[in-house]
């Protein structure tokens, strides 16, 4: 082919075409995914050892509805003929297609366990640093948001993808937050609906998720499989509430969670215990951190303890005396004003990893020395 011809070879696109929710003014939704991207790569697009998806033309799918009139394709194109109030009412979708590079590949062809973690640090680099200065919060942290890809150099990287459930934090409305994510990765507030404000935590939490399944299930998906007892199979095989709940009793102690889940990790997936030890770090770091108050650790709810009442208390009055309330401390609320500090401390604690696991790869990539 002509030069003209390899290059365009050459540069690869990703091209993803979906129907998400929009507003019907798309110019007043700050959570559109093709603007949130035009964000990031105005104000990330050339920051060094950040790797992001870096969009190259995207928006809205217009269909020529005859020789003079051209449409959007939405969902309003099925709703002709009746009333407007009603079509107002009734759910809105928007065609849309967007292209970005680079193009990366799932994690399930990495190599090993190393790789993972290289490319779990870099897709985190990325999430720390759109939410800092782009102010966006991605929201779904799962195995097919984040890609590995290598750079011209041959260097492996990971790539964080899919803003869809992202949102604007400056934009971000005060209603309750809605439930977003992928099963089996989604944080315990979003699965309870919870009113408590969704931080960098979330993702965080959604990582820990990631990390304990690849470790039981292997990166291609396909061990223990078999085994119908693991407690972890019970964050897809039950209701949200319940998954909650499962996640609230596994999570509650670096004990409890070694016990309920990061001992069912498959020894050919993790025979070196890297997955291991970092899934644990990032919790002790997350939900029992030592610089944080004893109100602020673990997933079950504490109740304050009540004084009994004394003598003088318990003895009949005329008067009705109101039932007292016991409160309760809802770590994950107590934990959002820490948020960007544990963030920084959760993002050093994979660097520790990703580090030595790049030192290791390295090593096994270095040409042997033949004996003299």
């Amino acid at each position: 082919p002509s030069t003209a011809a390899q290059a365009t070879i050459q540069n690869k696109v990703f091209i993803k075409d979906a129907w998400p929710h929009f507003e019907r003014d798309a110019d007043a939704d700050p959570c559109d995914e093709v603007h949130l991207l035009r964000t990031i790569k105005a104000e990330l697009g050339h920051t060094p050892g950040v790797y992001l998806p870096m969009i190259e033309a995207g928006g809205r799918v217009c269909i020529r509805a005859s020789r003079t009139d051209i449409i959007e394709d939405t969902t309003d194109r099925l709703y002709e003929g009746l009333p407007a109030n009603k079509v107002k009412e009734l759910p809105f979708r928007a065609h849309k297609r967007i292209i970005t590079t680079p193009v990366g590949r799932p994690l399930h062809t990495l190599k090993s366990v190393y790789e993972l973690i290289v490319v779990l640090y870099d897709a985190m680099v990325c999430h720390a640093q759109v939410l800092s200065r782009c102010g966006i919060l991605h929201r779904d942290i799962s195995e097919n948001n984040i890609l590995a890809f290598e750079d011209e150099g041959g260097d492996l990287h990971g790539l964080l993808i899919d803003y869809d459930s992202a949102v604007d934090t400056a934009a971000e409305h005060q209603a309750q937050p809605d439930c977003t994510g992928t099963l089996p990765f989604m944080s315990i507030n979003n699965l309870e609906y919870s009113s408590v404000k969704r931080t960098a935590l979330d993702d965080w939490e959604s990582l820990i998720y990631l990390i304990c399944w690849i470790g039981t299930f292997g990166i291609d998906g396909r061990q223990n499989q078999e085994d119908e007892n693991l407690p972890i199979k019970g964050w897809v095989e039950s209701d949200l509430g319940k998954i909650a709940y499962l996640k609230r009793a596994h999570l509650d102690t670096s004990v409890i969670f070694e016990f309920q889940i990061l001992d069912n990790f498959h020894p050919e997936v993790d025979p070196e215990y890297a997955l291991f030890g970092l899934a644990l770090d990032l919790h002790k770091t997350l939900f029992n951190n030592e610089q944080c108050e004893e109100a602020a650790r673990g997933t079950v709810f504490k109740r304050q303890k009540q004084r009994q009442p004394s003598l003088l208390q318990r003895a009949p009055r005329t008067h009705q005396i109101p039932a007292s309330v016991v409160p309760t401390n809802n770590q994950f609320a107590v934990r959002v004003p820490l948020a960007g500090k544990l963030s920084d401390e959760l993002l050093k604690v994979l660097k520790s990893y990703a580090d030595e696991a790049r030192k290791l790869l390295s090593q096994q990539s270095e040409p042997e020395v033949p004996a003299t």
